[in-house]
Order: structure tokens, then sequence, then C-alpha cells
């Protein structure tokens, strides 16, 4: 049998060794259980949604301030055309119920839900062709599954289906099922169940379009802070690379601005040259296109042959810059739409260029047109191939009618044409007053900066309506417009495109115009 002494001295082994190791083990346990839950919840947070969209996007939008986008929507003039957009019906029912989960929350919508969501759009690009990205924070989950049952109702229950050992929850929506992939802290949703298949095949491979396109890695890295609202989008041409506008919206407007670094591009004339923006007083009362660029020639100027074009005759005289005015003469039975070619000359060329139009391009002198007892010179000679790809129409003509007024030399395919835009400036024949658009165009042009390589002012209506192949083969108007037209056609468009150091800066302005009378005419 042990002493008493002897119990006594294990009693304090126990209490000097094993109580102590067993607090550290103790301590150890929870530091680890810490660290892991600690980094599990780090790795929720940082879990990059780009690497969950599929590498067949055609387009990702992303929103970085839920609570601001959906006050600027609500106070914009634009509300009520919102769902004109065709953008996910689910994308309306969250952006629409932020006021109602934010009131479900203690204190509105979480940092992780309102900081960050995402909608990649894909082939062929109908409604329901899209996907739905966002993250969530305690409680969060609990609301979604709370508001998709709001907005389904009490007739069906969800349904739950598994694909690759995950779970894809089925939501009935109206008349929609709604398919929602949740992971600790992100969800996806789509009223696709295949889309939802292919982001967890995403998930589970890592063939994302963030691993697959450089491109579109390279545009995000070079954004310092993460902007309200950003459009990713990958033209037809998988060859090309991303590109990326940011958005920016308050009541009456909505500003894209792009940023790339180009190669080629900045090697050519139309790079350097920078244009004037066009003086208000060369506007007709009824505009549906402003264009102005820089003139690139086609071949060089030097010795001027007897057979010289219309082309070489403008580069021998100093021309650098063309605009395209397209204009409506409203009449009493119909409208006319004409185009219109505009050539600044520099002063000092005026007179040369006179004397070169009969030689060496032998134009023939045409009756003047007479406007306040003042006559316009006209000139008639052959079409030029070059100058031919300025017009938007390509159109079958005799030649080209030419006039000078105020240092520009004027280029239309038809006499009649000169006559109703020289008539127009001249207020010779006053327009009906609901007809007007020129203070609209004026606005527009006065948002742009003064000088540019390239300027693009029109009425969406006009533009998708009256010259529907010029807007889908245009490179100048991105293809969502035209896919959305229902929404962007009560908007007015100004580009601009400014090139520098091996960069293009490009603005796009959309001016929301609502349901002109104007508008109204046009689509009829």
């Amino acid at each position: 049998m042990k002493g008493p002494i002897e119990e006594s001295m294990n009693k304090k082994r126990i209490y000097i060794y094993v109580i102590p190791a067993c607090i550290a083990l103790t301590l150890i346990a929870i530091i680890g259980w810490g660290y892991t839950h600690l980094s599990f919840q780090e790795e929720q947070v940082d879990t990059d949604l780009y690497t969950l969209i599929p590498a067949n996007s055609e387009a990702i939008l992303e929103a970085n301030d839920l609570n601001a986008l959906n006050k600027t929507i609500q106070n914009s003039h634009y509300a009520d055309k919102y769902h004109l957009l065709h953008i996910s019906e689910l994308l309306k029912i969250l952006t629409h119920n932020i006021d109602v989960i934010s009131r479900q929350q203690a204190h509105g919508l979480s940092t992780e839900m309102n900081s960050q969501l995402i909608v990649s759009f894909h082939a062929p690009g109908t409604v329901h062709d899209q996907v739905i990205y966002g993250r969530f924070g305690n409680g969060d989950i609990n609301s979604i599954t709370r508001l998709m049952r709001q907005n389904r109702g009490n007739a069906h229950s969800p349904k739950t289906l598994v694909y690759q050992g995950e779970e894809i929850i089925i939501y009935p929506i109206g008349n929609n099922f709604l398919a929602c992939y949740f992971q600790p802290g992100f969800f996806a949703v789509s009223f696709q169940e295949k889309l939802i298949e292919k982001v967890i095949d995403t998930y589970k491979n890592e063939r994302s379009v963030a691993t697959t396109a450089p491109s579109l890695n390279t545009l995000r890295k070079q954004t310092k802070h993460n902007e309200p609202l950003s459009l990713y989008l990958h033209p037809e041409n998988n060859d090309k690379e991303w590109i990326r506008y940011d958005i920016r919206m308050n009541a009456s407007a909505i500003y894209l601005a792009n940023y790339q670094t180009v190669i080629d591009t900045c090697k050519n004339e139309e790079s350097i040259i920078l244009h004037k923006r066009l003086d208000d007083k060369l506007l007709p009362e009824n505009i549906q296109l402003v264009v102005q660029k820089s003139f690139v020639h086609s071949q060089t100027t030097e010795n001027i042959s007897p057979q010289a074009t219309l082309n070489t005759i403008l580069a021998e005289n100093g021309c650098k810059e063309i605009g395209l005015i397209h204009f409506s003469q409203p009449t009493s039975t119909d409208t006319l739409y004409h185009q219109l070619l505009m050539v600044p000359i520099p002063i000092s060329y005026i007179d040369q260029l006179k004397t070169a139009l009969r030689y060496p391009l032998h134009a023939k002198r045409r009756a003047s047109i007479w406007l306040h007892n003042t006559p316009y010179p006209i000139w008639q000679c052959e079409t030029d191939s070059t100058l031919n790809s300025y017009f938007f129409s390509q159109q079958t003509t005799n030649g080209y009618w030419l006039s000078i007024y105020q240092n520009n030399l004027l280029v239309a395919t038809t006499r009649e044409t000169l006559h109703h835009y020289l008539a127009d400036i001249h207020e010779e024949k006053s327009p009906m007053p609901h007809t007007s658009n020129k203070k609209a165009y004026i606005h527009c042009l006065e948002d742009l900066a003064e000088e540019s390589n390239f300027t693009m002012v029109t009425d969406l209506n006009d533009f998708i309506y009256q010259y529907p192949r010029m807007a889908e083969n245009t490179p100048w108007v991105p293809s969502l417009f035209l896919k959305h037209k229902d929404f962007f056609k009560h908007f007015m468009l100004s580009t601009q495109h400014i090139h520098t150091d091996g960069h293009i800066s490009s603005q796009v302005i959309l001016t929301y115009q609502g349901d002109s009378l104007l508008s109204k005419q046009a689509r009829n």
C-alpha cells in the first residue's frame, strides 16, 4: 500500500503535469477548431464568383452595391421601362424585394449579399439563358428561401435533385421553375436546370470563364476599385478580347466608360487625328444620326493623275476628317430620309479645291441652288469606292452631288438631299415644332469632349428601326442594345473614342427620351 506521503506526491504530480497538459490540449483543440473555422470562413468570403461562371458565357454584368443600385433605378425617369430590359425575372425579383430582405435583417442586407451580384448571359440570349451568382452571410439564406416561398405561393413545394453529388433545389416561381445551387457562402440560380449543371461542372472542374479568358482577368485586375456596376462583353469573334464597360447612372442618363490597351489600331492614321466637335449651326432640325471620324485615304496623294478620284482630291487639299449626317424632311404624305457627307476644308485650300473639282476630277457644273439671294454652286462627279464606304446605305447612283457651305464640302447621292439640307439650315422651310429634335442632339453633343477620334450621336429608336442592317453591322453600338431594343429604344446614344499613347478611351452616354411624339412617329 502507498503511504499518505506517496499519495500526496502523486496528486501533486497530477496537478503539476496532467491537469496543465489537459488544459493545454484543450486550448490546442479550441485554437485548432477556431483556426479551421476561420480559414473556412475566409475561404467562403474569398470565393471568386467568376470561377463559377461557365466558359461559354457571352456577357457578364456585375453589381457591387445592390442597395444603391436599387435606389438609383427606382428614382430614375426610366424606372417604369426597367422591365423591358428582359434581364432575368429572378433579378427583378431580387431587386424589387431588396427592401423586404433588408427589413428581415436587423441591419439590412448583409455585407456579403450586398457587396456583389453577377449575371452571366448565355446563347441563344433569351430571358431564360442567364445565371445569377451572389454571396450570403449569416441569416441571408433564410431570407432567400423565405423570398422564394413568397413568390412561389403555397401551391407547390420545392423539389431536390442530385447532380454530380450536388443538390439542386427546384422552386416553382409562377409559370417558371427556378433551379438553385447553394454552397457555404454563395449561391447560383437560373431558370434553366442545365445552366446550373454547367455551373456545378465549372465549380468542380475549374474550367470557368476566369481560367479560359486571360483578357477578362486582365481587365478585372486593371480596376483599382470596384465600380458600382460593370459590364463585360465577349465579341462574337472569339479571337477578340473581352471588353469592359464601367456603368454609372443618374435620374436621366446611363454612362458607360471603357479604357483598353490596343496595339495595331494605334498605328493607323485614325488613331492620330483628332477632330473638333461639330458646330451646332451645321445641324438640320430633324436628325437621325451624326457621325464624325478621321478621313483615312486609300492611296497616296502624290502625282494626281487625270483619272483622280474625289478621295485623292480631298487628300491633296488637306482634308483629314469626315462627318455623316442622316436627317429627314417631313412632307404632307411621307417622310424622306437623307444622308450627307460633310468634309471640313482648311481655308487656305478652298480655292485650290474648287480648281481641282474642274481638273483633274472633271466634275460637271450644275445649276446652283439659290437661298436668300445667295447662290450655292453645285458639281456632279463619279462615285468613289472609298467615299462610298462612309455612307451607311450603299446606294447605286449616277454620281455624287457636291456643294460647299462654310468651308465644308457637302457630298450627297442626290441633288434633293443638298437642297433640303441647305434649305433646312437656312430655315427657309420651318419644320413642324413637334418633329424637331435638334435641341436633343445639341444637348448630347455638349456632354461630349471637344476633340476626339470618333463621335456618334443618334436616337436609338430611329437607328434600330429605320436602319436595322446598319445597327446589326456597326461596331460602334454594343450588341446588347439590339438584344434589348424594347428598353434602349427610349434613349439617345452618344459615343466617343479617343486614342492616346496606345490606349482607347471610349464613352457611351444613354440619355433617356421617353415616349416622345417623334419616336412614336418613327415606330409607326
